[in-house]
C-alpha cells in the first residue's frame, strides 16, 4: 500500500474524500510533529510534498499541445528541505502524463518550465525578480513561507496548532489562466477574500 494520500477513487462521494484527505493529512502532522524536532520536520515535508501532488488533481492548467506526452514537472527552486520525500512522487501518472522532479539552487531559465515551482524561503529576498521572470507563464507557484501570498506565490503554507494548512491568492492563478477547484478551495484559507 503506497504511503502517499490518493484521492482517485471518490466516486460520488468527491468532496467526503477529499475532507477525509485532508483530516488524514492533518490529522497525521498533527500526531507526529510532537515527537521532536527532527521527526516534526520530516513529517512536515512529508505532508506538504503529497499536498504538492494532489494539487496536479485540483489544479486546471491551460491546454499546450507542446505538453503532451512530456513530464510533469514539480520544481523546488533553492534550498531543499523536502530531503528523499519528493523521490517517492518521481514517476506519479498526472492525467497522460508522469512526473518527474527537479531541483533548482538558484534561478534557471529551465524554473520556467515546470508546471509547479516550490519557491523555498531561502529565494525570499529574490521573490520579486522569480515572479517577474516566471512572466505570466501557467505554473503554479507554491511555498511555505510567512507572507508570499500577499507578494503573489498561489498557495503558501503555513502552520496552525501543530497542523500543516495553506492560503490561496487566487489572482495571480486567474492571471495566468490556472482553474483551481472550489475542493481545493474549501479547504484553504483564501488571501483575497473570495471563493468564486
Amino acid at each position: 500500500m503506497s504511503k502517499w494520500p490518493s484521492i482517485k477513487h471518490c466516486g460520488n462521494h468527491k468532496s467526503v474524500g477529499i475532507l477525509a484527505f485532508a483530516a488524514g493529512l492533518l490529522l497525521l502532522c498533527h500526531g507526529s510533529i510532537l515527537a521532536g524536532p527532527a521527526r516534526a520536520s520530516s513529517v512536515e515535508y512529508r505532508v506538504k510534498a503529497a499536498f504538492l501532488y494532489n494539487f496536479t488533481k485540483f489544479v486546471e492548467w491551460p491546454a499546450n499541445d507542446e505538453k503532451k506526452g512530456k513530464p510533469f514537472r514539480i520544481g523546488i527552486l533553492g534550498k531543499d528541505r523536502f530531503g528523499g520525500e519528493m523521490e517517492a512522487l518521481a514517476g506519479k501518472a498526472v492525467n497522460d502524463r508522469f512526473l518527474e522532479i527537479q531541483r533548482f539552487l538558484g534561478w534557471e531559465d529551465r524554473a520556467a518550465q515546470c508546471d509547479i515551482l516550490f519557491i523555498s524561503s531561502s529565494e525570499e529576498k529574490n521573490l520579486p525578480e522569480i515572479l517577474r521572470r516566471l512572466n505570466k507563464a501557467p505554473i503554479l507557484t507554491v511555498g511555505d513561507t510567512d507572507g508570499y501570498a500577499a507578494r503573489g506565490v498561489m498557495i503558501n503554507f503555513f502552520m496552525e496548532a501543530n497542523k500543516v494548512r495553506f492560503e490561496i491568492n487566487l489572482k495571480p492563478a486567474r492571471h495566468v489562466g490556472l482553474k483551481i477547484s472550489s475542493r481545493l478551495l474549501k479547504l484553504a484559507v483564501i488571501f483575497d477574500g473570495s471563493a468564486e
